[in-house]
């Protein structure tokens, strides 16, 4: 088991970001906890599903999947009827992978503004909601 994965267990979401950013594997493989090996992102779904109100009582892991995925972690395609793919993972899965998830949350986002600022070009109304928005984790 990796730093990554205890992070993304216990829903550290302000770890994972410096661990990705020294150079952990985001789709490392463990096969600590059961027999079928697990990346940070399967355990996560794995740990937050077995413990909806244990450790961190209810809390929400959309932001440690966000990261994950942002960093390139594969979402899984197959998930047992004891862990469901989380809401958000099956939206950006749904979207086509982070990037069209992000791209089109961005234009949902710059769309309630475009009208707002019409002295401004469209496209720098979509860069500043890419700045001042979190795109994509949601």
């Amino acid at each position: 088991m990796t730093p990554l994965h205890t992070a993304a267990i216990y829903g550290k979401d302000k770890t994972i970001l410096p661990l990705l950013a020294a150079g952990a594997v985001v789709d490392a493989i463990s096969e600590i906890h059961r027999d079928v090996p697990e990346t940070p992102l399967d355990a996560a779904i794995r740990f937050k599903a077995g413990q909806p109100w244990g450790l961190n009582g209810g809390f929400d892991y959309t932001r440690t999947y966000a990261h994950l995925v942002r960093a390139g972690a594969r979402i899984p395609t197959r998930q047992n009827s004891y862990y469901p793919l989380p809401p958000y993972l099956a939206a950006v899965a749904k979207a086509g992978g982070y990037a069209r998830y992000e791209r089109a949350h961005r234009a949902r986002l710059a769309a309630i503004f475009i009208p707002r600022f019409p002295h401004l070009p469209a496209e720098v109304v979509h860069h500043i909601v890419g700045i001042w928005a979190d795109v994509g984790g949601h």
